[in-house]
């Protein structure tokens, strides 16, 4: 029964560390991809890449994990209990939302959003009509145009 007793406390482990890989992986590659963003902004706007920014996605991770790694310890004491580190879910859930905002900051401006919201509402008034969502869309994008986009 001890040897039954070891191999299930393995298990629980292991899906523990498969959780909180998960987890720490999932912010990495929403930083990496905040990262390609502001790098392909920076550049479509002409402005130079500093080492001063790129410190701050490195100060940017800290504040991140540093948190996490809290959290995983809480998670770890609780396991046999929760089974799931809920802690470190739900701050990993958080992180990758505050760097999916930064990604759509970063790859869309203002006037985009607000074109972008313009034209949904018109396919959602005129989801009935094809043509007049059509003729709709088409002049919303002739006076985003004439305006000087």
């Amino acid at each position: 029964t001890d040897k039954k007793h070891l191999t299930a406390m393995n298990i629980n482990f292991t899906t523990l560390a498969l959780w909180l890989t998960g987890c720490y992986m999932g912010v990495t590659v929403a930083m990496a991809v905040d990262f390609a963003a502001g790098i392909w902004k920076a550049r479509r706007m002409g402005v130079m890449r500093t080492s001063r920014r790129f410190r701050q996605t490195a100060l940017k991770a800290g504040r991140y994990f540093l948190p996490m790694v809290c959290l995983s310890c809480v998670d770890i004491l609780t396991f046999s209990l929760l089974k799931v580190p809920v802690f470190t879910l739900l701050m990993s859930v958080f992180n990758i939302f505050c760097e999916w905002r930064s990604v759509m900051e970063s790859t869309h401006d203002k006037k985009e959003i607000a074109r972008t919201a313009q034209a949904l509402a018109a396919l959602a008034r005129n989801k009935d009509n094809p043509v007049l969502a059509i003729s709709e869309l088409l002049r919303l994008i002739e006076g985003g145009s004439q305006a000087g986009d």
